[in-house]
């Protein structure tokens, strides 16, 4: 089969399922951007956590900065279920954050996962650190 012939046939298949995508999300709404639910907080932030750790194990790839983040303003897109990355990075050090979401996940997020986060983050901020 030509090589461009195959590269069609993929091209429609995607274009299939993105139409699927937009039936189902049109139907039932986008509800969550993770594979359980927000109403697990333990799983939720330490998630949350483990999402910092990974941008800052990258970022310090191209830093010479032990704390890249530090003092900057961090634009998050597309922030999902809560919150609690963009506190955690607060906590940290971060100037400013700003969260923008097509969907609004985020309002429905319970003030439970919040007071469960700022423990956590009191608890355990020292294990938090900014280590390149």
């Amino acid at each position: 089969m030509p090589k461009n012939v195959k590269n069609t046939q993929y091209y429609f298949i995607g274009v299939a399922f993105r139409v699927l995508n937009c039936i189902r999300y049109a139907l039932f709404g986008y509800r969550t951007s993770r594979t359980f639910s927000i109403n697990q907080f333990e799983r939720a932030i330490e998630y949350d956590f483990r999402v910092v750790e990974n941008w800052i194990k990258y970022l310090c790839k191209y830093s010479i900065k032990s704390n890249p983040l530090k003092g900057r303003v961090v634009l998050e897109l597309g922030v999902g279920a809560d919150l609690g990355t963009g506190l955690i990075l607060l906590a940290m050090g971060v100037k400013k954050y700003i969260a923008m979401d097509v969907h609004e996940l985020a309002k429905s997020t319970p003030l439970q996962f919040y007071d469960k986060l700022f423990i956590t983050l009191k608890s355990n901020f020292l294990i938090v650190m900014w280590i390149c």
